[in-house]
């Protein structure tokens, strides 16, 4: 991988929108940095996404076993909702043996994140909320609904913490999306 060309080719998701995940190509910043230097070439921007490790590649295989046994030893129960798997864009199963194993599989499949919200989109959804830190999955949602009916909420929106919470709260309700308050206080 470390011998990818620069001018490879770059997957276009549509409406003149490109994400590349690079961490299943490399887990070096030079090669990074290389490859994002042939984006202007090509007149596009890129941007880097800071995260701890080439998650959903192979580079992660060797905790794979250990994220299965663990998976494995948890207590699972059916959902109560639709819950959509950011790895094949369609709803997980609700068969917990199954569930099981394709979050085991979770951690080295690529994100098809783009088709994942296409679906969701599709199915009805229109509003999305980010749970986890700051704001780039809701920013990207943003990016892939650009022009389309949509909330993007996150709940840790530039690292504010409960002020960031509870203005997403405020939000929510605006929506008119209910929720108990009271368990917050």
């Amino acid at each position: 991988y470390e011998d990818m060309p620069a001018s490879a080719a770059i997957p276009n998701v549509g409406r003149g929108r490109f994400i590349l995940d690079l961490a299943p190509y490399t887990n070096t910043n030079e090669f990074q940095v290389r490859f994002a230097a042939a984006f202007p070439a090509a007149g596009l921007t890129a941007s880097a996404i800071p995260v701890a490790a080439a998650f959903h590649s192979p580079f992660v295989a060797p905790a794979q076993s250990l994220l299965a046994a663990a998976i494995e030893a948890a207590n699972w129960q059916p959902g109560s909702m639709p819950v959509y798997s950011n790895t094949t864009a369609a709803l997980h199963s609700r068969d917990t043996a199954q569930l099981k194993a394709s979050m085991a599989e979770h951690l080295v499949k690529p994100v098809e994140f783009v088709a994942q919200v296409e679906a969701m989109y599709a199915a009805g959804a229109r509003v999305f909320i980010e749970v986890g830190p700051k704001a780039v999955l809701s920013r990207l949602v943003g990016r892939i609904l650009d022009g389309r009916a949509h909330q993007a909420i996150a709940l840790d929106e530039r690292g504010a913490g409960i002020t960031s919470l509870l203005t997403a709260l405020a939000r929510l309700f605006c929506l008119g999306v209910s929720f108990q308050p009271t368990a917050l206080f």
